[in-house]
């Protein structure tokens, strides 16, 4: 078994894609505060939403913490390895099989109630997402997030619902701007969008003219959860071109960042310096995910020799090998 096949192994069990907020309600309940009913100010309906988000955020940690350590450590990894142990050696069943059904009867027990733990935080994060959505721009946010799962025309009603500042804010301008951009599909033209590269200077899309190409959508994070090292998924793309790759293949890495600065940042986070790295400078709707509707979980997009696309894909997924091997 080469290291890539290991490496893909680790980010498959351990869990390569980020789980995106719960979608709110999308009937406005009795808790929602509507913007004609509201009675305090704009800024002061949104540190009531932050300080609640931010309290919440800290326990989602905190709770993230101690299922490391109580469940995926203690129980999950060791699991994990018995079962790999018992395949290998299937005459040592009597030996092994109560050692591999304990750790997994402790794992599923615990598992449980960790997720409990963390139904009950996310419970709590739901309710003051309803009750602020249409007061607060930060918690207005969650519409752009539900984009998926939101028909445009309810996102449009939920926009119009909002109060004027909340429209006006980043979340309010990022939503708008998805209801009016007609997404791109797999099967059609690459569609060039403003960013910047890791030097500041304005990316220039025509170097992606006659090759395959794949952007990564930020979330590399998302794919090192319980790995230790951060800098993983750089190896494993280096890697799958050190097998694949030719000078007609290419990575990019786009990093959902605001400037420059926040850019070289996490190119030295992540170790992606081998890479084209870039950003578009949005905090909130970003082109990409705009453009072609993708999450930073990451999303990854395939564009083949002709500028076409070939595939959008959540996560990184097999056919990253598949379409590095079939080259036209």
């Amino acid at each position: 078994m080469n290291r890539n096949t290991i490496t893909f192994i680790i980010l498959t069990l351990v869990g390569y894609v980020c789980i995106p907020l719960s979608v709110f309600s999308q009937q406005i309940d009795s808790t929602t505060i509507l913007p004609e009913n509201a009675n305090k100010s704009y800024a002061e309906y949104e540190k009531e939403f932050l300080d609640i988000s931010n309290s919440i955020q800290d326990a989602l940690q905190e709770h993230t913490k101690w299922h490391n350590t109580n469940v995926a450590y203690k129980y999950g990894v060791p699991y994990s390895k018995a079962i790999r142990e018992l395949k290998a050696h299937p005459e040592r069943e009597k030996e092994l099989r109560p050692v591999v059904d304990s750790l997994k009867r402790n794992r599923d027990i615990y598992s449980a109630i960790s997720e409990k733990r963390r139904d009950s935080l996310e419970n709590v994060r739901k309710l003051a997402l309803n009750k602020y959505f249409l007061v607060s721009g930060s918690a207005f946010k969650i519409v752009y997030q539900s984009r998926k799962s939101l028909s445009k025309q309810e996102m449009m009603m939920l926009y119009h619902k909002a109060s004027k500042a909340v429209r006006k804010s980043e979340a309010g301008r990022a939503v708008i701007k998805y209801i009016k951009t007609e997404q791109i599909k797999e099967g059609d033209k690459f569609r060039s969008f403003y960013c910047f590269d890791s030097t500041g200077n304005r990316f220039n899309w025509h170097n992606i003219t006659g090759k395959r190409t794949i952007i990564i959508c930020d979330g590399l994070g998302c794919m090192t959860h319980g790995l230790g090292d951060i800098k993983r998924p750089s190896y494993y793309f280096q890697d799958l071109l050190k097998k694949y790759g030719n000078d007609k293949t290419q990575f990019i890495i786009f990093f959902h960042r605001k400037n420059l600065n926040q850019l070289k940042e996490q190119i030295n986070i992540f170790g992606t310096e081998p890479f084209t790295c870039i950003a578009d400078g949005e905090t909130v709707g970003s082109s990409i995910e705009i453009i072609y509707n993708v999450s930073t979980t990451p999303s990854v997009i395939y564009i083949n020799e002709l500028g076409i696309i070939d595939k959008i894909t959540e996560g990184v997924t097999k056919y990253i090998e598949s379409f590095l091997a079939n080259k036209m």
